[in-house]
């Protein structure tokens, strides 16, 4: 269970025929996936590796509506509030938690993806230019194959924001100099 999360994607899985390249996994942390050199991606990842957590809160969907993804997005149940809280903390906002969200999650063409987001978290309409006049859709996923690739249309939307903060904590230098007042 321990070793879980250490695995790699450069020398087993590539071009994404096991965890396709689109998916959130690969996008929120692309481990070595970046350039010819493994080592060298790695290390860009450390860098604006970021620590997430999700907390849920609400009444989590039960029986069958838990089990179908068609139900649940169709449901005229009311959720009454049911959602997630997403926390992450991190020492450099821009190189970090906007660098994630904006290069890797929203951008339609990472690691060579053509007009994919994050089919979890990416903005699925993204406008032209600064006017914001006509936004240009990107809800598909690709899937890539040995042979013929398949290409899902019209992925829905899985997250809405409601609100959103950045707070700021203090350093261990800082706690000590406070302790010590």
């Amino acid at each position: 269970m321990k070793d879980q999360n250490h695995f790699s994607y450069h020398h087993k899985d590539l071009k994404g025929f096991g965890c396709p390249i689109g998916s959130h996994l690969r996008r929120a942390n692309p481990r070595d996936a970046f350039e010819d050199d493994p080592e060298k991606a790695i290390k860009f990842v450390k860098k604006n590796r970021i620590l997430r957590r999700g907390r849920g809160y609400g009444k989590a969907v039960e029986g069958a509506l838990a089990n179908k993804i068609d139900q649940v997005l169709n449901s005229q149940e009311e959720d009454k509030g049911r959602g997630l809280h997403f926390l992450c903390f991190n020492t450099h906002l821009s190189r970090q938690f906007e660098l994630i969200q904006a290069q890797w999650l929203c951008n339609p063409k990472f690691l060579g993806a053509y007009e994919d987001v994050d089919p979890v978290v990416g903005h699925h309409e993204l406008f032209k230019d600064a006017k914001m006049g006509e936004a240009e859709k990107f809800n598909t996923f690709t899937e890539p194959s040995h042979q013929v690739r398949k290409k899902y249309d019209t992925i829905p939307r899985f997250i809405t924001v409601k609100g959103g903060a950045y707070f700021f904590t203090p350093g261990i230098n800082a706690i000590k100099f406070l302790a010590n007042l």
